[in-house]
């Protein structure tokens, strides 16, 4: 596999800060009139996933993350926001929001939270394709998988 360029690395290293890809790209020096088209190219490239991987479980390594942690920092700002303050209307929950969202987080862990997106053809029906449409997408997956390990 290719070295990555400096500039690249870079753009890797600047993206696992705040995962926010055109910023990344122009921290790492890319112009900024055309960072939004280049992150966008940057994180399609198969090396460049590959190198953000490796630099985010280095990095979970260096601070000891792991699911159980995460897992036990969850469930405490659970029990932190379902905490009762008086007010002068009466008991109310210390932060509905974070209450919120600390139980839809546990209920994505457990499973009982998913997010589905179906898609299909015609009046709910399969999606059907001649098989020269069909050719054609196979086609153009794999010149994009060509290209990609071309990059």
């Amino acid at each position: 596999m290719r070295k990555l360029t400096p500039k690249q690395e870079r753009f890797c290293r600047e993206f696992i800060v705040d995962m926010n890809a055109t910023q990344a790209a122009i921290r790492a020096g890319y112009a900024q009139k055309y960072a939004g088209r280049q992150a966008h190219k940057l994180v399609e490239n198969s090396r460049l996933q590959a190198r953000i991987a490796e630099l985010q479980r280095d990095r979970e390594k260096r601070i000891e993350l792991t699911a159980d942690k995460t897992l036990g920092h969850l469930m405490l700002s659970l029990e932190y926001a379902s905490m009762v303050r008086e007010t002068e209307d009466g008991p109310v929950l210390a932060n509905h929001t974070a209450y919120n969202k600390a139980i839809e987080l546990a209920m994505r862990h457990h499973g009982m939270l998913v997010d589905r997106k179906e898609i299909t053809g015609k009046d709910g029906g399969a999606i059907e394709l001649s098989d020269t449409e069909r050719a054609a997408k196979i086609k153009a997956l794999l010149e994009a998988a060509e290209s990609r390990l071309n990059d």
